[in-house]
């Protein structure tokens, strides 16, 4: 058999020569053992490579370890070094692997290599001597003058130590050569530097503990060769580069230090994180296209079952219904906003997922967008759902190829998705077929009704229903409208008859919201149904609150042709409903989640075509 070796790589990468993919042998894996036993991160492990003549140490990268776990890279495999750097450590020469392809099995040692350390005397290599540059005598005397001191115009110079060095380099003019790719970064290189775009900027945490109190800022950086990382800033550090990282930016970093990631906090696809000081250099630079403005690991929906609880993972779909705005109370007295999203891909599956605060105020979600979710957690709750947390980043309509394909398969399917099933089941989702929106098998009037009747509790059932709207109770203008805090922190909140608003205490123009009440029927029976701000929006084609009070003072018939046109009209509705105790006597009450107008009655009657073939 031939020797498959790259005999001379070693040598070569022992004084820093450029060897390209050499083909090497694994001498030994052996396990580095923690010096601290309550130290927490990934495993580590120690190779020794030999190129058949030579054979020097190296370090395998953590990601590289399911490699060793999967019984893949083993004592006697050949493999290929795609991506490596070497380094000095405690004076020896180590090589650091950071990507590799196993191109043969094990097997016994091939020629009789001999320890690379003990042929260069275990001096690793100096820098060349530089030829004397000194001028003449005389012109030494004439230099010895003394001299000015220079202008400091770096933004890495004397002048800004204390404060972390920040510049803004508008003509991009950087040596690529000098740039490290993130998950080339590890323990045994200080100087790096990294070109990255921040994907993610969080707020600024303030934090209280026994031990003190402090502030806190994280992002998340993805570079070009798809290398993400995060990094933490803490005091003066987290107040000064709050104000100079922006969202979406690309910037040049170096002097930050690296450390094992917590996974507990930090969900980045990286076993390290970055801490920067006011040490920390950072320049900002011009757009660099070969830089994603958004890295995503997508799971399809389907497969989403098979994540753990609390597990993190990257979605892509279809807003297929938009749940209603609502606040919980948090455990410090604060309102939090909150809102459902249900998302829809291509394997034909639903699943909730839950946004909070200034996500969940948006007015403008509306179904039938794309939405990217990165770093969204997994819960059972109900089966499987999700939950945007701080640290989550949502992306509407994201310029990807995957994004484009659910567009156009959507777009195919007119809205009208056959056999949707929710990997979300709770009490607000118990209606045949899809629940949560247009398509699937539609529930009629009694059968939510009597799926509401057998609720124990204070639970709810949310049904997809084609209905015609009989009418829409607007003969008294004060019952159909009511004045909003128009603050973006307390948007939504209703004024009193000064129009003040109870959470930010100031009185100001009101913004006129609705406060619907309609007759809904199908053949099976009828029933009334509320509608809150976006939702009766959508069925008034749109019209403003503001602009249909407006109308109602100045043109009456006008005013009253606007509800007359919704009369009689078929629209397909998600509606919640639940049992409401009036007195005594518990009766029925809906709320329309979402409402859309029926247009295509072709593609309508396919839809209906097709469920009544299942039944034949």
């Amino acid at each position: 058999m031939s020797d498959p070796l790259s005999h001379g790589a070693i040598l070569a990468m022992y004084q820093d020569d450029k060897c390209v993919h050499p083909v090497l042998q694994v001498l030994e894996v052996k396990k580095i053992l923690s010096q601290q036993q309550n130290q927490t991160g990934p495993e580590r492990y120690r190779l020794i490579l030999s190129d058949g003549t030579n054979y020097m140490q190296a370090m395998l990268a953590t990601q590289l370890n399911r490699l060793v776990n999967e019984s893949r890279l083993l004592k006697g495999s050949i493999i290929k070094l795609l991506e490596f750097t070497c380094n000095t450590v405690h004076d020896r020469r180590i090589i650091i692997v950071l990507q590799i392809d196993v191109v043969g099995g094990a097997q016994a040692n091939i020629g009789n290599p001999a320890n690379i350390e003990q042929k260069s005397g275990g001096q690793p290599p100096q820098p060349q001597a530089q030829p004397d540059r000194r001028p003449p005598p005389q012109q030494q005397q004439q230099n010895n003058r003394p001299q000015q001191p220079p202008v400091q115009n770096s933004a890495y110079s004397n002048q800004n130590r204390g404060k972390p060095a920040y510049a803004n380099n508008s003509n991009n003019q950087v040596d690529d050569a000098a740039i490290q790719p993130i998950r080339s970064l590890n323990p045994y290189r200080n100087k790096w530097t990294i070109k990255a775009r921040v994907t993610s900027k969080g707020q600024l945490k303030h934090w209280n503990s026994q031990k003190g109190s402090g502030v806190l800022f994280s992002i998340d950086l993805l570079d070009a060769q798809g290398g993400e990382i995060r990094a933490t800033m803490f005091g003066d550090a987290a107040n000064h580069f709050e104000q100079v990282f922006q969202d979406g930016e690309v910037y040049l970093i170096s002097k930050g230090q690296l450390k094992i990631a917590n996974k507990k906090f930090n969900n980045t696809n990286n076993d390290y994180e970055l801490t920067f000081d006011m040490n920390t250099q950072v320049v900002h630079v011009q757009n660099d296209e070969q830089i994603r403005s958004v890295q995503l690991e997508i799971t399809r929906i389907n497969d989403i079952d098979k994540i753990e609880p609390n597990g993190m993972v990257d979605v892509l779909g279809v807003i297929h219904n938009v749940g209603d705005h609502g606040t919980i109370t948090t455990r410090k007295g604060d309102q939090l906003s909150k809102r459902t999203l249900t998302l829809l891909d291509t394997s034909s599956r639903t699943i909730d997922l839950t946004i909070w605060g200034k996500d969940a105020d948006r007015e403008d979600w509306q179904s039938s967008t794309l939405l990217g979710v990165k770093n969204a957690k997994v819960s059972d709750f109900g089966g499987r759902s999700l939950t945007a947390l701080g640290s989550s980043k949502l992306i509407v309509n994201p310029v990807i190829p995957e994004a484009q394909l659910i567009h156009d398969w959507y777009t195919q399917q007119n809205g009208y998705i056959e056999n949707i099933k929710p990997m979300t089941t709770t009490k607000s989702n118990l209606a045949s077929g899809e629940e949560g929106g247009v398509g699937g098998t539609p529930m009629t009037i009694n059968e939510l009704k009597t799926q509401v009747e057998g609720l124990s509790g204070t639970g709810q059932v949310s049904a997809s229903c084609h209905v015609t709207v009989l009418t829409v109770k607007h003969d008294d203008p004060a019952k159909l409208f009511y004045p909003a805090c128009p603050q973006p922190d307390c948007k939504g909140k209703k004024l009193d008859e000064n129009f003040s608003c109870p959470t930010c205490r100031q009185t100001q123009d009101p913004e006129w919201r609705y406060m619907l009440r309609f007759a809904v029927m199908d053949y099976s029976g009828q029933a009334w149904v509320g509608a809150f701000n976006i939702q009766a929006k959508q069925l008034l084609g749109n019209v403003e609150a503001t602009t249909l009070r407006q109308i109602e003072q100045e043109d009456k018939q006008r005013y009253e042709q606007i509800f007359e046109s919704v009369s009689c009209r078929t629209f397909q509705m998600k509606i919640n409903g639940k049992m409401d105790d009036y007195g005594t006597t518990p009766q029925f009450r809906g709320n329309a989640a979402w409402i859309k107008p029926v247009t295509d009655y072709g593609a309508a009657s396919r839809h209906l075509i097709a469920e009544i073939a299942k039944l034949m």
